[in-house]
């Protein structure tokens, strides 16, 4: 990169949230002061921290430092997010208060952005355990340069580590921030959701000029990962469909399951997503070994009985139903009997689709579809938008929720209860008129 004034090259903000981390913050800081490249800004988010980092930030000058405070510890994707808002820089990168840049981290970074014209960079980094260490990630270069094998090797594990990227700010603009569900795997999802649009041209950096030194407290420590990475396959499964990679990706995820002690039970939730065809393939794949494949066997098996257990009651409500219609009997109506103004359904399967479509024709609006499952959703309703996130419900103005999934309505609801102030029926009230 040609050199210029420092006022003539692009800014960088670089995010950095934190939580009581005065002892280990200022080597973070220190490192972004430290950089060769210094049109720069550092905003630090202190997720509600009760220990000095609030002293020590304020006494350290020569460094355009952005101080913003949360009174709530409300997690590290919304004081990322909260940053990404306040940034004003044309490039972005994030620096978490355990991981330490070389001088030359920003320089190389833009430059790499600036010559190739390119909207993404990552590269490696040395992560210490103390008494060991490991680099990540530990893919040839050439694969990581090839979008598609790239996105395959995203699809098995997390290859970007959020303190090596540099984005053009225009990836958030577009893409939008973290996804604040997550307590785990963050960056995985972030990234994976940015570098699948082939619109942004991206770079693989094959240096390491980070450092993460793992600390007691971290993330990647204390939140459970599993229902993360199953949040994450579910969320992007038509991608592994479409890719044909998803019977390699079943069979590994469905094998780490079985030995998960804590965990074993999602498996069930794992096969939910997968099509008939795919559960046989996987059936095929695993037959060789005998422990593994009596117990897919025993589950499928399970899940054969639930099926049908569940279709009995979906053909009785559907049945009564369509009775009710047969008699000139609307159910839809009777949601806006007691002066509802905002409805939502709850699953979009059948009965959901059916009771969304009765709902269209009678004139009736429903501002929201939620389902935790995201391929539940078509790509052609505008009119109502979809949730999959049920944290997003804190956010959202509804009175009414019909839900009808015919198992677990109960559990639904405690589910449901400290999300949202709507009213929570069952489809089966809704058709008996069972609605006090």
């Amino acid at each position: 990169m040609e050199k210029r004034k420092n006022d003539m090259d692009p800014k960088v903000s670089i995010i950095m949230p934190t939580y009581n981390r005065g002892h280990i913050l200022n080597q973070a800081i220190q490192s972004v002061a430290g950089q060769a490249y210094k049109n720069l800004e550092l905003i630090i988010v202190d997720d509600g921290s009760t220990d000095h980092t609030e002293e020590l930030v304020k006494e350290i000058s020569g460094l355009d430092i952005v101080y913003l405070k949360l009174e709530q510890n409300h997690g590290a994707n919304y004081a990322r997010n909260h940053g990404l808002k306040n940034a004003k820089g044309t490039y972005i990168s994030f620096l978490d208060s355990d991981n330490i840049w070389e001088k030359d981290f920003l320089r190389s970074r833009i430059r790499t952005l600036e010559e190739t014209q390119s909207d993404f960079v990552f590269g490696r980094v040395k992560i210490d355990y103390s008494e060991t260490y490991r680099i990540e990630p530990d893919e040839a270069a050439e694969e990581l340069q090839s979008r598609e094998s790239l996105l395959k090797a995203m699809a098995f594990k997390n290859v970007v580590d959020t303190n090596t990227v540099c984005m053009n700010r225009r990836c958030y603009e577009d893409t939008g921030g973290f996804d604040e569900y997550l307590e785990r795997c963050q960056d995985w999802e972030y990234f994976y959701r940015i570098l699948r649009n082939k619109t942004y041209k991206y770079q693989f950096i094959d240096n390491i000029l980070v450092k993460s030194v793992i600390q007691k407290d971290s993330i990647s420590n204390n939140n459970p990962y599993w229902p993360a990475r199953l949040y994450i396959f579910n969320k992007y499964i038509s991608d592994y469909r479409t890719c044909g990679f998803l019977p390699e990706l079943m069979y590994l995820l469905y094998h780490q399951l079985i030995g998960s002690e804590v965990y074993h039970d999602l498996k069930e939730e794992l096969l939910r997503q997968i099509t008939e065809e795919e559960k046989l393939r996987l059936l095929q794949d695993i037959h060789g070994a005998k422990k593994e494949g009596e117990e897919l066997i025993q589950t499928l098996s399970d899940m054969y009985n639930e099926r049908c257990q569940k279709d009995d009651l979906i053909i009785k409500n559907l049945s009564n139903w369509l009775r009710l219609e047969r008699e000139g009997i609307h159910i839809e109506r009777r949601m806006m009997k007691t002066g509802i103004e905002h409805a939502a359904i709850y699953g979009y399967g059948l009965l959901g689709r059916h009771l969304y479509d009765a709902c269209r024709k009678s004139g009736i609006k429903i501002g929201y579809l939620i389902d935790k499952n995201p391929s539940a959703f078509p790509e052609d309703i505008h009119e109502a938008k979809y949730i999959f996130n049920l944290k997003e419900l804190t956010h959202c103005s509804i009175d009414l929720i019909v839900i009808t999934a015919v198992y677990n309505f109960q559990e639904i609801c405690r589910e449901l209860g400290p999300l949202t102030n709507a009213r929570l029926i069952s489809l089966e009230d809704l058709i008996e008129e069972n609605m006090i």
